[in-house]
């Protein structure tokens, strides 16, 4: 990812240097003496929506491009300040975009007594994604990450698969899922 960060512009890898470290420092020493600046928020939120537009492609690139969009969505809204109300739609708009609906909802119940700007366009956008990742062969209410999306259907169209994904990325859960359908699908066809 450095290489990715080194290829954008000055401006965003100072940005979300100083994000970073200032939400290290907050998490883990309890200091909260540096904070990024609103416009530098603005500026990082923005960029992060743009590349959180090649969720899509599948290519490591896409890969590293989503992580920063996905490391800025959950990190921003902890220094918005008095902006968070409108900070809060875009990350979580970000996080839909990128297919990532579990990190979307932990960002909502976290902020729950937060009253949001809405805006249509980005809520329809959201929902729009969101049942993009819904399956039938999902529990009811359960809407699948990009990832998830992908290895399904990896699973669905190929009889062996190989898969690496970071903790937390939904391997076991989709398998746990899928297994049983992909053994049901060839016993009946």
């Amino acid at each position: 990812m450095s290489e990715l960060t080194a290829q954008l512009s000055n401006r965003f890898s100072d940005a979300y240097r100083h994000l970073v470290l200032a939400d290290l420092r907050r998490e883990l020493l309890r200091i909260e003496e540096t904070k990024p600046s609103a416009s530098d928020l603005a500026y990082l939120i923005s960029t992060a929506s743009r590349l959180a537009l090649n969720a899509d492609i599948d290519s490591p690139v896409a890969g590293a491009q989503c992580q920063l969009a996905y490391d800025i969505a959950v990190r921003a809204p902890r220094f918005a300040n008095g902006s968070r109300d409108i900070v809060m739609p875009l990350c979580e708009a970000i996080l839909s975009r990128i297919g990532n609906f579990p990190a979307r909802r932990l960002l909502v119940d976290a902020n729950m007594e937060l009253k949001r700007v809405s805006d249509p366009f980005v809520d329809l956008e959201s929902a729009v994604r969101e049942e993009e990742n819904k399956f039938e062969d999902t529990p009811e209410g359960v809407t699948l990450t990009d990832f998830q999306v992908r290895l399904l259907k990896a699973l669905r169209a190929k009889s062996s698969v190989s898969i690496s994904a970071p903790t937390s990325a939904g391997k076991s859960y989709t398998l746990e899922h899928c297994c049983p359908v992909k053994t049901r699908t060839e016993s009946v066809g």
